[in-house]
């Protein structure tokens, strides 16, 4: 894997994907504000002005509550506010959960927000082996004790057995896991990994662990 971090904030994942990334802390009535359900748009200040199009991991903090969440999306608009970059976002279908989960919040309703190892946003192709047969497929979050991932085709079941190969020629390793969740996803089947290995993560995921901090991935 090979993720490269760009001056504007934004990474390349892989060979060609483009991602930029910033965070945002603010108060519930203005995160009620930036959400437009009814477009589906999310408007929200930046540091800097993306291009139109990029992809962007966007980290949202409620001031005031202990709750944050990462939404990703597609810019589909840049304006300015008193010469300030202010971006449109049509978020993906899978950030519409911590969508709601921070609209809840902001509302003062009671939500369920449990601290978890840090997750970063990757994109990485790996190979999954299960039920005698290998699947092409991609990470999309990854975390020291187990992944993301998104293919198509039929997907696996909770509890199922797999194993990951992640790198290529001598630098590969097969790594076991078992299925924590799965679900339908807008584009394709999405699954949710933990590895079976106690103790610290084989070298070569620590490695690709290492390369995300090291290149400013965004957490999820």
């Amino acid at each position: 894997m090979r993720v490269t971090p760009t001056p504007d904030g934004s990474s390349s994942f892989g060979v060609s994907e483009r991602m930029v990334n910033f965070a945002v802390r603010l108060p519930p009535k203005e995160w009620l504000e930036a959400w437009r359900p009814q477009t589906v748009r999310l408007i929200v200040p930046a540091p800097f002005a993306p291009r139109l199009r990029d992809k962007a991991a966007v980290r949202v903090q409620l001031a005031g509550k202990s709750v944050a969440a990462t939404v990703l999306g597609t810019v589909v608009g840049i304006h300015r506010t008193d010469g300030h970059p202010v971006v449109e976002l049509h978020p993906d279908a899978d950030s519409l959960p911590a969508i709601r989960m921070l609209v809840a919040a902001a509302r003062g309703q009671e939500v369920r927000f449990l601290q978890r190892p840090i997750r970063y946003l990757v994109k990485m192709p790996v190979v999954v082996e299960w039920n005698g047969s290998g699947v092409y497929a991609n990470t999309t979050t990854i975390s020291e004790k187990g992944c993301a991932l998104r293919w198509a085709g039929i997907r696996p079941t909770v509890g199922q057995s797999v194993r990951l190969r992640v790198g290529n020629g001598r630098r590969a390793v097969d790594i076991p896991g078992v299925v924590c969740w799965s679900s339908a996803g807008g584009a394709g089947a999405l699954a949710g990994v933990r590895f079976a290995e106690r103790g610290a993560p084989s070298p070569i995921w620590a490695s690709v662990l290492a390369e995300a901090l090291r290149s400013g991935a965004p957490q999820a």
